[in-house]
């Protein structure tokens, strides 16, 4: 858990100094799903584009904690190593569709 929340400010502090670049890494990782949904991010234009990609990177970094609380929570119950860090991955490739789907629902 130590780990993960060292991830979580890390990733807060970079979703804000990268200036929207980690939102950007994180669409990306989410457009073969997102793609179906909203329109790809290079059409995107107006005055919400550049925010919402800085506040997609800092909102995204408080999945670490979650995903960070379902691994101690696994390893508790002696879940292969394995299946603890594919639940981790996992975790945050959801969390990182379910911010941009949130961000976008009221986008288009």
């Amino acid at each position: 858990m130590k780990k993960s929340i060292i991830a979580f400010a890390a990733f807060l502090g970079l979703g804000l100094a990268g200036m929207g670049a980690l939102g950007g890494v994180i669409y990306l990782a989410t457009a073969p799903l997102l793609i179906f949904i909203f329109p790809p991010i290079n059409t995107w234009h107006g005055d919400w584009v550049w925010p919402s990609t800085i506040i997609a990177g800092m909102a995204w970094s408080f999945s670490f904690l979650v995903a960070g609380f379902a691994h101690k929570k696994l390893r508790a119950r002696n879940t292969p190593i394995a299946l603890c860090r594919t639940a981790y991955a996992a975790i945050l490739w959801i969390a990182a569709v379910l911010t941009w789907a949130v961000i976008l629902t009221g986008r288009f």
